[in-house]
């Protein structure tokens, strides 16, 4: 399988990559609990796999997932409380993204590409013009799993289509007996092999193959601008 993390590459295989295409992938996550069948961790393991699938098509290096995320405001924690560490104040995030940010721009990335926890993205929003300016790069935002003209036939709620991203991606990381798409028979517990089990897994790999597809013609066209410039 292509490589394409870069925690994974040489200095050299980096290289080459950067010189392929220029686009660093941001996955931004978020260690807290919003479904007890899904690990603490989904927003970043769904980035991380999403941005994989998508350099292995454009091309480009996936960074490592920042799991910190920024604070909420008091009346939304109250209103949605749940379990999660790593969270730090908007400047602080702010600040760790810019210097990441500075670094890609410093090594010759022209293109960062950030996708996953959404008030990662909107903290980044307020800040992506200027350091466009700043750092002479593109910066493309992208928050969700699928484009807005784009649905799936019979899809499930938002909760059952986690569920089913996470089968397509990690499906050991799915407590089955806390499924939402189980209904009551959640209590049976089905074993990986289970037909449902896979019809599950396919409809995320389909949200996944339609997301990656719709990034990428995105990703083309910004590649091709630097190109033409």
């Amino acid at each position: 399988m292509e490589h394409v993390l870069f925690t994974d590459l040489t200095a050299n295989r980096l290289r080459a990559r950067v010189n392929q295409a220029p686009v660093a992938y941001l996955p931004l996550g978020a260690l807290k609990s919003q479904q007890d069948h899904l690990p603490l961790g989904f927003a970043g393991i769904l980035s991380q796999g999403l941005f994989s699938a998508l350099a292995r098509e454009v091309g480009g290096v996936v960074l490592p997932v920042v799991y910190f995320s920024p604070e909420l405001p008091q009346s939304l924690c109250m209103i949605s409380p749940e379990c999660s560490i790593c969270r730090v104040s908007l400047t602080s995030f702010a600040n760790l993204v810019e210097c990441l940010i500075h670094e890609v721009a410093d090594y010759g990335f022209r293109i960062v590409v950030a996708h996953g926890y959404d008030p990662s993205i909107e903290a980044l929003e307020v800040h992506r013009l200027a350091w466009e300016q700043k750092y002479g790069l593109r910066i493309l935002l992208f928050s969700r799993i699928l484009p807005q003209d784009m649905t799936l036939t019979d899809q499930p709620p938002a909760a059952g289509m986690e569920a089913c991203l996470m089968r397509a991606l990690c499906p050991e990381l799915v407590d089955l007996a806390h499924d939402p798409l189980d209904g009551d028979a959640s209590s049976l517990r089905r074993l990986p092999g289970d037909p449902l089990e896979a019809a599950y897994a396919e409809q995320g790999e389909r949200a996944l193959d339609l997301q990656v597809g719709a990034m990428a013609s995105i990703l083309q066209k910004a590649l091709q601008e630097l190109v033409d410039r």
